[in-house]
């Protein structure tokens, strides 16, 4: 397309610059396709040392090996020739955003290189492949960022006439196409490919687990990002068949049904690895045509159209919201007993769509009388930006999905918790505003429900926690909000709202409410925190103090005062409460450690009693074991770097070979493996460790010999309280990343 010649210009580029621009783009997409194989065929750790493979620059490519060492080789030569592109285009192009992204490439492909080393040398963590993915997804929109940058197609579209394009919906499709290959990378790395074995059905499986709702959430996230294509090549067609816009449209159009036919296969097939891998690269290459259509929106469009999302932030109230999930989280931690990422997430997302929604709703119910009040004039509805019906329609749906999304996602009682504070906020706080003084009680009810959701979502029930986090913010917003009515009051009696401060000539009636609700609020954090009682009622003091100077001397100055000194306490509120959440693992609680007295490597006598108070990693070894121990000892070196070295953990090796492991030997055998203080070498005598190991541990193995008992390959991992609540072999591929995250899990318990 455009690639008639002309004369270069001083903004054009070489033509071999355009071609290799171009050629690095489509080797970042083979790129990615390379890397998708190694996952899809499970080669990660075909090659378990980083830089080097098995200490060879090039390993037999057999097997694994091929694929991993193969991506590898391909990432490096992609990294060389974003390397000479950099160069290249700091020589040669005129454009300074060339040159920029041209070092930002280089800047992510050693980012990505070292993450994708990271990956095999911590054994494929998913937090890290995940990073990994994603980057690489940056990686490729930064070069064909530079090859649209660098085209002569670029240079045709700047002597366009400029005109409507969609540049907000097109911005939001890149977005939403980049959350959805993120949720795809999540899905791969937890292996839930096959969470749901069926396509395309069923349209609700029981959401039961973890896999199943992140392969569900990428079912959806396909579904969004199809209609979103189809909405954009529907308004596209107004546009002539050879427009730019609607050759990118009809692409996206084409490319979206074959990459959902590839993702059904994906199921069909049992993730055959081509088809997987496919799959992923059509993803990558869909983010990209999204991303030209992007910036060949904003290249050709009025950029007028781009403070759409800025007028629709301003409609939700986008400041409120945040301060809405503030106070969900909040709520969540406080009441968690153990903290479920993805169900808070979901929360979060479900509670910001019904406060957007809200908000948006009560400004459209309001935009008459926001015109008329100064603070809120410029507004998007009574400015003319938005129009009543978008606001409507807008603020409607989100609303329904935001309810909808918290039912499905998190729980019915949450829900209808978002749909309560949404009908008591536009159906009777709104209209209360010209009837009543009352209406700021009565609007303080919802306002304090979102901290109530949270903690229904991680409880599933109205108990005394969740009502103690309504009463906190209920209670808050009383004496901020008075301080607000007061500063605008002119405002509000312009709008005819009948605020108390409107009708308190002088504002006494005000401020002593304001004080009357900070000492309510002083008694309520006395109480509410007993774990952090001090620091509650110190913050709690702020707002009361702020009172009494506004009760004394009723101006602006003071009101703003108190409007800052209860925002400061709501800060310090929410993360006491988030502090004082009580968690329990799930993890069962299965036999008491015995209490033994053994000898450690100092020849001290050392009690197990004494591990209390710390989680505390177990192993059975012996120095001149030439089998499992080595491995096991390994591995406890490994997981002693994965935990803070401040954190109350203790590691214990005990000897199964008492009479030729004496303290001495113990002592010599640490010396040269011990990598942490916390780490102890005990010994004792015959009987205590057999005991010790098959009774009180329970750690005997198949087979009736002692020598199977006692040459257990298995970690046991004990809380604080000296429980046991894990045993897992060491021999695992996955030992070192379990053994950690059970020990995180231990130490959050109270």
């Amino acid at each position: 397309m455009f690639e008639t010649a002309r004369p270069r210009t001083p903004e054009t580029p070489q033509p071999w610059l355009r071609r290799f621009t171009k050629l690095v783009a489509a080797s970042t997409l083979f790129l990615i396709f390379a890397g998708a194989m190694v996952t899809s065929t499970g080669s990660g750790l075909a090659v378990p040392d980083w830089p080097l493979s098995y200490g060879q620059l090039m390993p037999p490519m057999v097997g694994g090996i091929f694929y991993e060492h193969g991506h590898r080789m391909v990432a490096a030569t992609v990294g060389f020739l974003t390397v000479i592109q950099a160069i290249w285009l700091q020589r040669r192009a005129r454009k300074r955003i060339l040159r920029i992204l041209g070092w930002t490439a280089v800047g992510a492909v050693v980012a990505q290189g070292l993450l994708g080393g990271l990956t095999v040398l911590l054994l494929l963590p998913p937090a890290i492949s995940i990073a990994h993915a994603g980057l690489a997804e940056i990686f490729l929109c930064l070069n064909f960022s530079i090859a649209f940058f660098a085209s002569r197609w670029y240079d045709d579209l700047t002597a366009m006439e400029k005109g409507d394009a969609p540049i907000a919906g097109t911005t939001a499709l890149v977005g939403l196409v980049y959350a959805q290959i993120l949720i795809g990378a999540l899905m791969r790395h937890l292996h839930a490919g096959l969470a749901i074995s069926t396509f395309p059905g069923p349209i609700l499986p029981p959401v039961n687990s973890l896999p199943v709702i992140v392969n569900f959430a990428h079912r959806v996230g396909g579904i969004a990002v199809a209609m979103a294509v189809i909405a954009l090549f529907i308004r596209l067609l107004r546009f002539d068949s050879r427009h730019p816009l609607r050759q990118l449209a009809t692409l996206l159009v084409m490319v979206v049904p074959a990459q959902i036919l590839l993702g059904a296969y994906t199921v069909w097939s049992g993730k055959q690895p081509v088809i997987t891998s496919l799959h992923v690269v059509t993803g990558a290459f869909t983010l990209a045509l999204s991303l030209l259509l992007a910036l060949t929106a904003r290249t050709i469009g009025w950029r007028s159209s781009s403070h759409q999302i800025k007028d629709y932030l301003a409609l939700s109230k986008a400041r409120i919201v945040a301060m809405v999930l503030v106070t969900t989280a909040a709520g969540y931690l406080f009441g968690a007993a153990h903290i479920n990422v993805v169900l808070l997430i979901n929360t979060l997302i479900g509670t910001a769509l019904v406060a957007a929604g809200t908000n948006a709703l009560n400004q459209y119910v309001e935009r008459d009388l926001d015109a008329k009040m100064q603070r809120t004039s410029h507004r998007p509805l009574p400015d003319g930006r938005i129009t009543p019906r978008a606001a409507l329609l807008f603020a409607s749906t989100i609303s329904i999905i935001g309810t909808l999304y918290l039912a499905i996602f998190v729980n019915l009682l949450t829900a209808l918790l978002g749909a309560i504070t949404l009908v008591t906020y536009i159906f009777i706080y709104t209209p209360l505003k010209r009837i009543s003084p009352s209406c700021t009680v009565i609007g303080a009810i919802p306002g304090a429900v979102p901290p109530l959701m949270g903690w229904t979502a991680a409880t599933g029930a109205l108990s005394l926690g969740g009502w103690i986090a309504f009463a906190i913010v209920f209670l808050w917003q009383l004496p901020h909000f008075m301080a607000i009515s007061w500063i605008y009051r002119e405002d509000y009696d312009r709008a005819g709202f009948a605020m108390l401060s409107v009708r308190d000539s002088d504002g006494s009636a005000t401020a002593r409410q304001a004080l009357f609700y900070s000492v309510a609020l002083l008694i309520l954090s006395a109480f509410a925190f007993p774990h952090a009682r001090a620091a509650a009622m110190l913050a709690a003091a702020l707002p009361v103090v702020a009172s009494i100077a506004f009760l004394r001397h009723r101006t602006p100055r003071t009101a703003r005062r108190l409007f800052m000194t209860s925002n400061v306490y709501l800060i310090i509120a929410m993360a006491l409460l988030a502090a004082t959440c009580s968690h329990q693992s799930d993890l069962p609680k299965l036999f008491h450690v015995p209490n033994a007295t053994l000898v450690s490597e100092a020849n001290k006598p050392t009690s197990l009693d004494a591990m209390k108070g710390n989680v505390t990693v177990y192993d059975f070894i012996f120095t001149n074991c030439a089998g499992t121990c080595p491995m096991m000892t390994a591995t406890m070196r490994r997981i002693t770097t994965k935990i803070d070295k401040d954190a109350p953990v203790r590691f214990v090796s005990i000897s199964v070979d008492p009479q030729r492991d004496t303290p001495e030997k113990l002592r010599s055998y640490a010396s040269r493996v011990r990598n942490d203080p916390r780490w102890v070498f005990l010994t004792g005598d015959a009987r205590t460790i057999t005991d010790l190991s098959v009774n009180g541990f329970k750690l005997a193995a198949s087979g009736s010999t002692s020598e199977a008992v006692l040459h257990s390959s298995k970690f046991a991992i004990a809380d604080k309280h000296g429980v046991i609540r894990d045993y897992y072999g060491a021999t695992n591929d996955d030992s070192v990343e379990h053994v950690t995250t059970v020990v995180h899990d231990l130490l959050r318990e109270d």
